[in-house]
């Protein structure tokens, strides 16, 4: 790719020096001596500019203006020739003077033409163009063409008049060197702004100059340009622009129509070659750009719509929960010590494989007869409580290495979270700690809509009734400035009926009592081997007549009959996960005519199941994770976490863990529908889903335009 720089000229030759002087100054630093040399080189830095590789000069045909350019070449040649830019002229065959319409017309044509071909010789990246030199109807012409073609810094020369008349006879020589101080204020070179590609350059058919050809000068010698009985670039700029809307709603029409996927609208306004580049970015794809594919993920906006609050917490957090019960601990059951008193010694020795054996995860919560929940688990739990680490390494063992944690079935996967969920929800402080624990996760990674699934019935063996349990989580997620939420409960297949019925009543009550709710949905979840969603559907048929959502696991591990009796049965609107789905061509097609979504999660995908990681040599030979299929197919996929904090994953980190997952990695154009689908697929109301969209929308675009989205 080619650095130019591109400039009109006249009679004065000196403008050349004063633009390579700013452009090239390891060539020639003219401003050394410059009152404001630092003001100089900020201005530099901060527009980002480069030594240019090559400087066009276009100039009238003219006797004067030929001896100008015998000047510029003069001095072009003292220069080194390894740091030289190379030197491109065009100068209009017949324009003498710019002194008839039609002089000034071939101009035109010359300069649009010159530009459009550096546009692609730069690959619309570092084109600089100067206003400084000739007419100022030629300087006209190239901001024109810049407006147009775009360039990514419009330079201007300052002269002060005083000054510059002391250089006029000049010889070349004199412009190889930094000019003197007392000649320091005769030039400042200004930034005059930077133009974006105009989005009608773009539209089909596209301007290439190769429907409107100018000759590349080989050599130092001019090309003389002429255009006679021509098809004129100026003309079909100019039909463009008074036909512009027509052309750009047609062009974003075609855009649309020919995706399966309706991306956020304002993202087809934007100039084709911007949307090119965010189809052709890949997120997951090169081992090397994971950690910048991180911190470009972490600036979206983002949903979740598929989060346990029983798994959200990693070691330190589960430690943070259980140390909200601490002085309860010591003043309730001083006798705790002196039981774990074995425990403690095994964690100060290290010896953590030896405590694994002893110490059940599941059964820690009720070891103490005596002693109710969760106190027993917080005890245990506050063994750790300076040594996060270590109760990493118990909870983990192996799993700590994503290599390892990979293909372990739902039972490895679920006793990694023993030590949190119910086991340790069981008091108004930890259960409020959680929620703020989830909460503060998800702002920190820029969700903006965050629905938590839970089962408040769960949380009553230390004492809570379920409606107060309910109340609490309700009135921690409600009141919240800084994150939308609602709440999802969960109804398990593995357990008694009367357990699923207790929940279903639980719902009615809350929904009839409070209108203000921000109870969203029902869930069914658990082991799909245990029972049937058709099994369930009497259970679940007080709450399809209050026209309750609902959103139901399956196929995970089962057949796709599985999902059709979700859906068929259950009125499922979103099914979690769904990876068997592709098993059932036709129900694949009744999820795109219905917009029925599928609640990917990635990282509890990849750990309970065997799907491929191509950023994972040992998963290779695995099957591909079916989310850029269904996406092709036109499925509403959304990606979410599960388990955060037993999948060791975030909702950043789910999104590349996604795109780690599918061959060639997702492109932020497929990330963007991935998110957008998210919004459009909550179970808000109407009003609030609009406004999430609509600032969603506006946030993407607005780092997209100022440039911020790419680190």
């Amino acid at each position: 790719m080619t650095d130019i720089l591109i400039t009109t000229f006249g009679i004065s030759w000196q403008i050349i020096p004063e633009l390579i002087g700013f452009t090239n100054p390891e060539t020639v630093d003219l401003y050394k001596n410059h009152a404001d040399y630092s003001g100089i080189k900020l201005k530099y830095n901060k527009h980002k500019l480069s030594p240019v590789d090559e400087i066009w000069l276009i100039g009238t045909g003219g006797q004067k203006t030929v001896e100008t350019l015998d000047y510029i070449r003069s001095w072009h040649s003292l220069l080194d020739k390894k740091t030289r830019p190379d030197l491109k002229v065009w100068l209009v065959k017949n324009a003498d003077d710019l002194a008839s319409e039609h002089e000034c017309r071939l101009m035109a044509e010359t300069i649009h033409r010159v530009v459009l071909l550096a546009s692609e010789k730069t690959a619309d990246s570092n084109l600089f163009l100067s206003l400084t030199g000739g007419r100022k109807t030629m300087s006209s012409d190239l901001q024109n063409a810049a407006s147009f073609f775009g360039c990514k810094a419009m330079l201007h020369i300052i002269d002060n008049f005083e000054e510059t008349i002391k250089l006029k006879n000049k010889p070349p020589e004199f412009f190889l060197n930094p000019l003197p101080k007392e000649l320091r204020l005769a030039f400042t070179p200004v930034i005059a702004g930077k133009y974006n590609k105009n989005t009608l350059a773009e539209i089909d058919p596209k301007i290439v100059s190769q429907n409107f050809p100018v000759k590349y000068p080989e050599n130092k010698n001019p090309v003389f340009t002429e255009f006679d009985n021509e098809f004129y670039l100026t003309e079909e700029i100019e039909k463009r622009k008074n036909n512009a809307s027509n052309l750009v709603f047609n062009y974003s029409k075609n855009l649309i129509q020919g995706e399966n996927h309706t991306n956020f609208l304002a993202l087809y306004t934007l100039p084709p070659e911007i949307i090119k580049s965010l189809k052709n970015y890949k997120i997951g794809a090169d081992k090397n750009k994971l950690d910048s594919d991180y911190k470009i993920l972490k600036k979206l906006p983002k949903s979740e719509l598929h989060c346990h609050l029983g798994g959200i917490a990693d070691p330190l957090e589960i430690i943070e929960i259980a140390l909200t019960i601490k002085d309860e601990l010591k003043q309730l059951y001083p006798e705790l010590e002196n039981y774990l008193k074995d425990a403690s010694e095994l964690v100060k020795k290290e010896k953590i494989d030896e405590l694994r054996i002893q110490y059940n995860p599941k059964e820690i919560r009720t070891i103490f007869h005596n002693i109710p929940e969760p106190y027993s688990a917080a005890a245990f739990i506050l063994l750790f409580e300076n040594r996060p680490e270590l109760l990493e390494e118990f909870i983990y063992d192996d799993l700590r290495d994503e290599t390892t944690f990979c293909f372990k079935g739902f039972s490895v996967y679920e006793k990694t979270g023993d030590l949190q969920g119910s086991g340790l929800l069981q008091h108004e402080k930890t259960l409020k700690k959680a929620c703020e624990i989830i909460k503060r996760k998800a702002i920190y990674h820029n969700v903006k809509y965050l629905e938590v699934r839970c089962s408040p019935h769960n949380y009553t063996r230390g004492g809570l009734k379920p409606e107060k349990a309910a109340y609490i989580i309700e009135q921690e997620f409600k009141n919240s400035n800084e994150i939308k939420s609602g709440i999802i409960y969960i109804a398990s297949r593995h357990g008694k009926m009367s357990a699923v019925y207790r929940h279903v009543e639980l719902a009615e009550n809350i929904l009839k009592q409070n209108t203000e709710s921000i109870l969203r949905g029902f869930d069914l979840a658990g082991d799909e081997k245990a029972r049937r969603p058709s099994e369930i559907r009497e259970a679940f048929l007080p709450l399809m007549e209050k026209c309750m959502h609902f959103t139901i696991h399956a196929g995970e591990n089962m057949p796709a009959a599985n999902i059709w009796e979700a859906v068929y049965h259950l009125n499922a609107e979103r099914i979690g996960h769904g990876l068997t789905l592709k098993e059932n061509p036709e129900l694949m097609k009744k999820f795109t005519d219905s917009n029925t979504t599928l609640e990917m999660c990635p990282s509890s995908n990849f750990q309970i199941g065997k799907f491929r990681d191509f950023m994972i040599d040992s998963t290779k030979k695995y099957p591909l994770y079916p989310l850029k299929y269904y996406l092709d197919q036109g499925l509403k996929v959304t990606v979410n976490t599960d388990n955060p904090g037993i999948s060791r994953t975030d909702f950043t980190n789910e999104i590349l863990k996604a795109a780690r997952m599918t061959e060639n990695g997702l492109s932020l154009w497929e990330i963007f529908i991935l998110i957008r689908n998210g919004l459009k697929s909550s179970f808000t109301d109407m009003e609030e889903k609009k406004n999430l969209l609509k600032n969603a929308e506006n946030e993407i675009l607005n780092l997209i335009i100022n440039g911020d989205l790419y680190e």
